[in-house]
């Protein structure tokens, strides 16, 4: 399957407040689950300008279809660094390499979109999937850090995962 990678728009909505409210999501994604459908569309109008954002969502769409397969977003944009986060929604589509062609088109769009030169990923310790993505995609491992993911001091283990995308 070919993919390519687009800006969100408006037509997303539903999909993506179904996805950001799914229970299997929450945990990974570090959102309570509670957005209504206002709150989605106020996002996908945020990123109509990319200039000064600090959170972008591209849609990962089959060529063929047009379908939505799921999402990345890069966020904490600060300087030439931002942290990535990947979702492929169904699971019918994982394990077939779609999140690494996904992080690989990413590349190039960041560098031009936002003048990214490095990308950032937390993975929970024990997510062996998303462990094989980001070294499989050539991030390097950098150490074990405790991440308070919804901000109540109830913190989980996770691998930091860097790349520098010029090198």
């Amino acid at each position: 399957m070919k993919i390519y990678l687009r800006d969100p728009k408006n037509s997303d909505a539903l999909t993506i407040l179904k996805w950001e409210n799914d229970p299997e999501n929450i945990g990974t994604s570090g959102n309570d689950g509670k957005f209504s459908l206002e709150d989605i569309e106020v996002l996908i109008e945020s990123f109509t300008s990319k200039s000064g954002l600090v959170q972008f969502r591209y849609m990962i769409v089959d060529e063929d279809s047009e379908r939505l397969i799921g999402a990345v977003d890069i966020f904490e944009i600060h300087h030439n660094k931002a942290k990535v986060g990947i979702l492929i929604a169904d699971k019918a589509d994982r394990r077939k390499k779609l999140a690494l062609q996904s992080l690989n088109l990413l590349e190039n769009r960041v560098k031009f979109d936002f003048k990214i030169e490095c990308l950032q990923a937390n993975v929970e310790l024990g997510n062996e999937a998303s462990t094989r993505l980001f070294k499989s995609a050539g991030y390097q491992e950098k150490e074990i850090v405790d991440l308070d993911l919804f901000g109540n001091g109830q913190y989980i283990q996770t691998i930091f995962f860097e790349k520098w995308l010029n090198e």
